[in-house]
């Protein structure tokens, strides 16, 4: 039932909600959904004219950012998967509030630790800027809905330049 209302339900935060009652069926009864990565994935997709669905609510944000580190915790996912996230915690940290924006780099950290293959993320030449043409340069398709095909694994966290500027 869940599962359902999350293709038709608008607010984020029922959305979040949804998702982490899932999650807990998932870690304690073993129930199986497929697409919950996919789901929580797209939560945080950025609108066309580059604006996140967190820009106003921090606590909305917060509670996303939770949801992740909690579902991402396990050593045997995909790296892939962990690469997708990493990278769209990234963007959103260069495009939320303060507070956003503290808590994604937070979760970034622990991520890498949690997953070190995902440290080439860093160590990749990347660009520092945040042109339209320079985010044309970068393999990660921010609009793939399934994390998967997202090629986030191809790509560097030139967001982090950004944010030391």
């Amino acid at each position: 039932m869940i599962s359902t209302e999350l293709k038709d339900v608008k607010a984020q935060q029922l959305q979040i909600a949804s998702l982490s009652c899932i999650f807990v069926l998932i870690q304690t009864c073993s129930y199986e959904y497929s697409q919950f990565y996919v789901k929580l994935y797209e939560l945080a997709d950025i609108t066309k004219d580059g604006k996140s669905p967190f820009d106003s609510d921090d606590q909305t944000a917060l509670s996303y950012i939770k949801l992740i580190e909690l579902s991402l915790k396990s050593s045997n996912l995909p790296h892939t998967l962990i690469c997708a996230f990493i990278k769209k915690l990234a963007r959103l940290s260069i495009k939320g509030t303060l507070a956003t924006t503290i808590s994604c780099l937070g979760l970034i950290l622990n991520m890498i630790k949690r997953h070190p293959k995902a440290i080439e993320l860093i160590h990749k030449q990347g660009k520092a800027t945040y042109s339209k043409e320079e985010q044309k340069g970068d393999p990660f398709d921010e609009i793939a809905k399934d994390p998967m095909d997202s090629k986030a694994s191809e790509t560097s966290l030139w967001e982090l330049q950004i944010l030391k500027a």
